[in-house]
């Protein structure tokens, strides 16, 4: 069709539009009337499509309303190919508007009147549109009140008989109703009540009710699943509205409006009723864990049946007449709910509360090879996951899985041929697909059923026939068992560090569950019972806290200085006090008291202490005060008596405590200190090359042997542990010491032998013989991490007025062994309570639902809000989960300016990046932006990485505040490493011309410093001198000549002196000025720089010798410390030792430079290390 062509003698091609399957849409212009107009034309000739699209024009001209788009005519051109005429329409479906995000409430009023009043006209003649989706509606204009209703051409007309053939899908999938999913033939009006539901729903929430990578998820989901209330994803709709658009979305049609004429009135009604505002008042929120929970769920798909090849020369005529009744009956005896969907497969949910995970796969295994018995054309999927339990049937992931297992299977011509099942019919061999399963039930169904390991995944082939701890277990103490030889390894290493003395460091290992905390405790209980004058530091961590600063050495001095149950801070800092002053030299006290501190999150007052003001204005300088005040405990410590510190959970840990305490083992290597940390062997994940330099030694648990499992399963159960019992328990639990107790605890109960054989089976089992209260008061306590507290679990499940409910379930939870009581609590008046093995505690984590996960988080980081939680790192976790993200940004904001004050850049940096995927306000952005461009700044391989962020927060941040500075020095770092000369000059000459904040002079300073520094390896002497004049100038403003970036000032100055102006007299006195004002202060980074150049210039000097001990004598940390400048002691002490002649000695600082550039790309540094 070209431009020009005129069609039935009125209609003249203007231009193509849009093409199809079945045709093709061109602009045309009608003769008759001169308006433009749409016009269809028809290409396919099969006949469905020409009657769907003759059923269209004959919808369309019997309906008129200004909210369907009109119909002026139709025919068949010369070509004999049918079109239809419709209406000129300018504007955009609603579908493009929604991609630009959701519709107000009053434009979804607007919007649910009006096609409701269209739908009504048709209804009314009983026409069912049947495809109604954002897709088929368009806003003319793009105004949302001007909408019309497209495409009926598969609408209904009343009385009209079916053409569909069976396993057609007609709708939309994710917009059709439960009736048009199942596939049933006739539908009414109340289909399209449905669809308009679902489309309301996606226009207020900006989210799909069903959705689904395959189509039988997205049918079975329809089917099965519940659309969540608006008001849950959107708070300002209101409470009429959000109950309409639920009734609409009815799985039952009867509880639907019954059309569009009763959606109209309905949606009037709830417009008018009286609202409480645009946003939902507290009450209407929920506050409260519901009593759904999720659990382990399996299904069973059966798959389209093949179409009959009627040329083939055998038909396959077993089970002939196989009716859906039976099919449906076949499933019930297995316990399942058998539902067809409109493409013609079958859904099978099977689930029962009280029955473990590997009772449910066995059932479940059982139905599907009786229903591929019976459906023998078909290809059969069983797959198990979790699903939320309500009064609905659940679905859940289990049907993704199905799906995607379906969707590999389907066409892969693998079909398997199984021996010795003959047809009833015909002489051949049946073909029969076994059973295709997921990897879950794989690891559920034990040895009696045959699952073969395939290309395309694990298939179920048969069922074959069957012939014929001071720690309690079950109310009594159990010894430990088995770790005789770990015991005494750890023993002899303590021995050891007593005897040396040395400091010696130790790493249990082991999977969870596998008895490490056991271990740990056994050893510990051992030195109690020998009087061993050995002091016990114990450090927690659980998962919530995963990373965050100090988190685990805070945890280790709060036991230490016993803080952790005191009321006021004044309290805990006397606390403190008190316990430093029982060791640490007087004169140290309050130093090493006031850093402590801030590791354990109770700071001290800074306005009569320079040194811890000072601090808290520099990360490098804090971070070397808490080093510091560390060492100085413990090594006062351990001079009075051996110290065993035990880390607990170290694959949770932080890097800033690995950090300390290498630095322990290092500086204390000569005193009776033993670290025995505990972890999952992810721990090495996490931390690579782990104390890799300080001789540490590795425990890796290995499975409990036969001997110790049944000696363990003799002393718990005693007469009833027969041989076969021993024999079964042994086999199951393979040496996993919490799986053997909890197959033990089974055992007791007499609960049969069908046991659970993975870790989500064994709690789930163990959980679910709980009553339903208690569950849900455990699912609360999980929120929580590893602890929880009375009034915080009361929090999540209504409040004060269920505080003694609450008290009396986690007594009954503590007598259940499933909770352990703690006699000291982290926050005062408090009653503490710990899971009593973490896979309890994310078992029953994993069964809270979607929703009542989103609401505990929140309620949670609110709660510890309110008791004083000092680690942002735990608040933002709980906000972010909860969904108040703005929260959360704020949070972890904070976190990353903790990292940051201490020096730790990559936490700091990590920290920033959370903050900004959570989409804050544009005052925590640009913070978040700032820290993040600081923090890269200092660690190698990063540079570069810092230039967008940097960008981004110099727009976005007033000119000379924090962050703008802080991206300013990102930004010149990046130039300077990357040698773009012209940037840096940019750089240097927005900064001489910038007023900054007070705040931000300490990055303003590093930056025209760095400017300095570039300029003058350019040889451009007077520029660099002007830049030094400007942050002179600047600091003179302020009148701080006690600042840091005073300091930097009298350290670049020595520099410049001594190189440029060839003045090493001068430039000592501004060195010997900078080293007493870094030592004024404790900063320690800055007073190995001061000396560093105090020994350049030393050198220049003649004073050779005394340079080269003052270089070599520098720490390792300012190479770290001073980041983009860190190879400059390396490269001045290779240069003295060549000039006194000690060339073999120069060699190894001049390889490490020529390394260290090679290693970060650094052409300068390789060059003279070279």
């Amino acid at each position: 069709m070209r431009r020009g062509n005129v069609i039935a003698g009125r209609f003249t091609i203007e231009r193509l539009v849009g093409s199809g399957g079945m045709g093709k849409v061109y602009r045309a212009h009608d003769q008759g009337s001169g308006e433009p107009v749409a016009l269809k034309i028809l290409h396919t000739t099969g006949l469905d499509a020409s009657e769907r699209f003759a059923r269209e024009a004959v919808v369309l001209s019997e309906l008129n309303h200004p909210g369907i788009v009109r119909y002026i005519a139709h025919g068949e051109t010369d070509a004999a190919e049918s079109y239809l005429a419709m209406e000129w329409l300018e504007g955009e479906e609603l579908s493009e508007r929604l991609k630009r995000g959701v519709l107000s409430v009053d434009e979804v009023v607007t919007l649910a009147k009006r096609v409701g009043d269209a739908l009504a006209v048709a209804h009314v003649r009983g026409i069912v549109h049947r495809d109604l989706k954002p897709s088929n509606l368009f806003l003319v204009g793009r105004d949302v009140a001007r909408v019309k209703v497209l495409d009926f051409g598969i609408a209904r007309l009343g009385g009209a008989t079916t053409m569909t053939q069976p396993g057609t899908v007609l709708g939309t999938p994710g917009y059709m109703a439960p009736e048009q999913a199942r596939g049933q033939s006739r539908v009414d009006a109340k289909a399209d009540v449905f669809s308009l539901g679902v489309v309301l729903f996606r226009c207020l929430t900006g989210t799909p009710a069903f959705s689904g990578d395959h189509l039988m998820a997205v049918l079975a989901k329809i089917i099965f699943q519940e659309v969540p209330r608006v008001r849950e994803l959107r708070g300002d709709v209101p409470a009429a509205l959000d109950a309409l658009i639920s009734r609409m979305v009815a799985k039952d049609p009867e509880q639907r409006p019954a059309d569009g004429s009763a959606v109209v009135e309905a949606v009037s009604a709830a417009h008018a009723s009286p609202v409480d505002g645009t946003q939902p008042s507290p009450g209407a929120l929920p506050s409260t864990l519901t009593v759904n929970e999720r659990r382990v769920l399996s299904v069973v798909v059966l798959g389209q049946k093949p179409p009959i090849d009627r040329s083939a020369p055998t038909l396959c005529m077993a089970h002939p007449s196989i009716s859906q009744d039976r099919l449906r009956a076949e499933a019930e005896t297995h316990g399942g709910n058998l539902e067809f969907l409109a493409d013609g497969e079958a859904i099978v949910t099977l689930l029962r509360t009280g029955q473990t995970a590997t009772d449910q796969a066995i059932q479940a295994a059982r139905c599907a090879l009786a229903l591929r018995d019976l459906a023998l054309d078909r290809t059969v999927v069983l797959a198990t996951g979790h699903a939320e339990v309500t009064d609905d049937i659940p679905v859940g992931e289990a049907i993704d899985r199905a799906a995607q297992i379906m969707a590999k299977r389907v066409g892969s011509d693998q079909a398997t041929l199984l021996p010795g099942e003959l047809s009833s019919v015909t002489p051949v061999a049946i073909s029969i697909a076994p059973v295709a399963i997921d990897d879950v039930t794989a690891a559920l169904l034990d040895a009696r059923f045959e699952v073969v390991e395939t290309e395309l995944g694990p298939e179920l082939r048969s069922e074959h026939k069957i012939a014929e701890g001071v720690r309690t277990l079950l109310g009594k103490p159990t010894a430990c068992v088995g770790r005789d030889r770990e015991l005494a390894m750890l023993d002899s290493v303590l021995a050891e560090s007593i005897d040396e003395p040395a400091a010696r460091a130790v790493v249990v290992t082991a999977p969870a569950g596998m008895g490490k905390s056991r271990l740990a405790y056994e050893f510990a209980h051992r030195i109690r019972q020998r009087a061993m004058a050995v002091e016990i530091w114990i450090g927690r961590v659980d998962s919530l806290r995963a990373g965050s600063s100090f988190s685990l050495l805070g945890q280790l001095l709060e036991s230490m200085l016993h803080v952790q149950s005191l009321g006021s801070m004044d309290e805990r800092r006397l606390q403190i006090q008190s316990r430093v002053a029982e060791r640490v030299p007087a004169a140290e006290q309050r130093r090493v008291a006031e850093f402590l501190g801030e590791i354990v999150g109770i700071p001290f007052p800074d306005n009569e202490h320079p040194p811890l003001l000072a601090a808290r204005q520099d990360a490098q300088l804090m971070s070397e005060q808490l080093r510091r005040a560390w060492l100085d405990l413990l090594r006062a410590e351990t001079g009075a008596h051996p110290v065993l510190l035990v880390l607990e959970d170290l694959h949770w840990g932080d890097l800033s405590t690995v950090r300390f305490i290498d630095a322990a083992l290092r500086e204390l290597r000569d005193q009776p200190l033993m670290v025995l940390a505990m972890a999952r062997p992810e721990v090495h994940d996490v931390f690579p090359k782990l104390w890799a330099e300080r001789n540490v030694q590795e425990i890796r648990l290995k499975e409990l042997s036969r001997k110790a499992s049944e000696r363990l399963v003799q002393q718990v159960l005693g007469e009833q542990a027969g041989a076969e019992l021993v024999e079964r328990l042994i086999k199951q639990a393979d040496g996993n010491a919490f799986y053997l107790e909890e197959l033990i605890r089974a055992a007791a109960e007499r609960r049969g032998e069908l046991l659970p054989e993975t870790v989500i089976a064994m709690v789930e089992a163990r959980l679910s013989r709980l009553d339903a209260e208690a569950r849900r008061v455990l699912r609360a306590a999980s929120v929580f991490g590893e602890v929880c507290w009375e009034t915080s679990v009361a929090a999540l499940l209504g409040g004060g007025e269920r505080s003694m409910f609450v008290r009396d379930w986690l007594t009954k939870l503590v007598e259940e062994e499933v909770l352990v009581a703690r006699t000291n609590s982290r926050f005062p008046h408090e009653r503490e309570f710990a899971s009593r093995h973490a896979l309890l505690r994310e078992g029953a984590y994993a069964m809270l639902t979607e929703k009542d996960k989103k609401l505990g988080h929140r309620i949670a980081g609110e709660w510890l809000h309110e008791h004083g939680e000092t680690d942002p790192m735990v608040l933002a976790g709980h906000f972010e989960r909860g969904g108040e993200l703005s929260r959360a940004a704020e949070f972890y904001l904070r976190a990353a300016e903790q990292a940051n004050s201490i020096g730790d850049a990559g936490s700091a940096a990590d920290r920033a990046r959370l903050g900004l995927a959570c989409s804050g306000p544009k005052e925590i952005r640009a913070a978040l932006l700032g820290i993040l461009c600081e923090a890269l700044t200092w660690t190698p391989h990063m540079w570069n990485t810092t230039i967008p962020h940097a960008e981004e927060v110099m727009r976005i941040s007033p000119r000379g505040s924090v962050p703008w500075a802080q991206g300013a020095f990102a930004k010149m770092g990046a130039a300077f490493i990357g040698d773009r000369f012209d940037e840096v000059l940019a750089m240097g000459q927005v900064l001489q011309e910038t007023d900054p904040y007070k705040e931000a002079l300490g990055p303003i300073a590093l930056t025209l410093l760095s400017v300095t520094s570039a300029l003058d390896i350019r040889g451009q002497i007077r520029q660099g001198s002007a830049c030094m004049a400007r942050l002179a100038d600047i600091v003179d403003s302020f009148g701080d000549k006690s600042s840091l970036a005073w300091i930097w000032w009298n350290t670049m100055s020595a520099l410049r002196t001594g190189v440029a102006r060839e003045d090493p007299w001068a430039a000592l006195d501004h060195a010997n000025l900078s080293l007493s004002l870094a030592k004024s202060v404790n900063h320690e980074l800055l007073v190995g720089s001061s000396q560093m150049v105090q020994g350049l210039n030393l050198w220049f000097l003649g004073a050779s010798q005394e340079a080269e001990r003052l270089l070599s004598g520098l720490a390792e940390f300012v190479d770290t410390g001073l980041a983009v400048h860190c190879a400059f002691r390396r490269f001045s002490t290779a240069w003295v030792r060549a000039d006194l002649g000690a060339l073999d000695d120069a060699h190894l600082p001049a390889t490490e430079l020529r390394d260290f550039g090679i290693e970060h790309h650094l052409p300068l540094d390789e060059g003279r290390g070279c």
